[in-house]
């Protein structure tokens, strides 16, 4: 009999968290349960599904979160009974689902991930989230190293890189040696996911042909919505409004990276990076910034050109750089489609299901 596994994510659409778990779920080793937001409009086939109304955690809504915290755990502490679910994995650490039914049933092996780096937007509720997790948690999975760092004092804290399920349906990007080069930015309109640092590089480069692909979406939140009223204001009030094309959400990636000529992902700090990973996967060059997991992810000047963290002058540079070198793209880009796969789709199984086997004291 398969063990059962209740997955809880709180993602409210498709962010690379949810795409690497529902890699996950194709592990057939595990009965899998999926409970999400109410608010998550992604339609989920072959998998039970519960959809709860979940709210973020912050210090500006404890009063509300908290109420709404112990009801939904109430339903899933019910759930978890009826169904046999020996596992609860809880897909980052800011959802204390995951804690509440630890505390209510001791015996539940509890599997938390890690995908925030400290500086994140959580702030000091952080380290009240991280004493938490320690705490409870049987395992703790960390997508990089870069996140490691910060719970390697945690003796259950493992490095478990994402690996989202990836098919090949188009040919590899074709390498043009013509101009205007095509930058292509694919990042959910956030603040600190780069995008205004980018029109900041374009705007200095000097390549007045050039064009930036922005897309991505907002997530339904209003923060994010002004954000990206911000990046067309700061577009037009640099004078490169008609090179910065702000689009939706890709509903292929595949198509939107190969269709460009440079991948670029400036994010002021990330724990991993799917966004980079499918770049480098398609063989589409990359610029990313040292702000977290992406520097994991490929050789700097091989397979991709890592620039320090908020540094415009050195991303400038950069753009510049491959824009004008045809023959440092195709080596790139060659590079990239065998390092990527080599290091993170060698194997046929999940390391996150391998983990959780693990957890339950399975043979892996």
């Amino acid at each position: 009999m398969r063990p059962a596994v209740l997955h809880i994510d709180s993602s409210r659409g498709v962010t690379g968290a949810f795409r690497d778990l529902q890699a996950v779920m194709a592990d057939g080793a595990f009965e899998h349960h999926l409970v999400v937001p109410e608010t998550l409009s992604e339609r989920i086939e072959g998998v039970p599904v519960l959809r709860l109304p979940m709210l973020d955690i912050s210090r500006r809504n404890l009063l509300e979160y908290l109420p709404r915290l112990f009801a939904n755990a109430r339903l899933l502490d019910r759930y978890v009974r009826e169904q046999g679910i020996s596992l609860v994995h809880v897909n980052d650490m800011h959802n204390l689902l995951g804690i509440l039914l630890k505390r209510w049933q001791p015996s539940l092996t509890l599997v938390y991930h890690v995908r925030l780096m400290p500086g994140s937007y959580l702030g000091r509720l952080y380290h009240l989230l991280k004493w938490l997790v320690v705490r409870y948690a049987d395992r703790i999975l960390c997508v990089s190293r870069a996140v490691h760092a910060s719970w390697q004092d945690a003796a259950q804290a493992v490095v478990s890189p994402d690996r989202p399920m990836m098919t090949e349906r188009h040919p590899p990007p074709d390498i043009r040696e013509d101009m205007p080069v095509r930058f292509v930015y694919v990042a959910n309109y956030t603040p600190g996911k780069g995008q205004d640092l980018a029109i900041r590089a374009l705007a200095e480069s000097g390549l007045t042909d050039a064009v930036i692909e922005f897309h991505g979406g907002t997530l339904g939140l209003a923060g994010n919505e002004t954000y990206l009223a911000e990046l067309r204001e700061l577009s037009a009030s640099l004078d490169v409004a008609s090179q910065c094309h702000f689009n939706g959400h890709a509903d292929d990636v595949e198509v939107v990276l190969k269709a460009g000529d440079v991948a670029l992902n400036f994010s002021e700090s990330e724990s991993f990076s799917i966004t980079c990973l499918e770049a480098l996967y398609f063989g589409v060059p990359l610029i990313a910034s040292d702000c977290g997991g992406p520097a994991e992810l490929f050789e700097d000047g091989v397979s991709g050109v890592l620039v320090p963290n908020r540094d415009i002058k050195a991303m400038t540079g950069a753009m510049v750089q491959l824009a004008g070198d045809h023959k440092a793209r195709s080596a790139m880009s060659l590079a990239a489609r065998e390092i990527v796969r080599a290091r993170f789709y060698a194997g046929d199984r999940h390391e996150t299901g391998r983990q959780f086997a693990i957890a339950l004291d399975h043979p892996a």
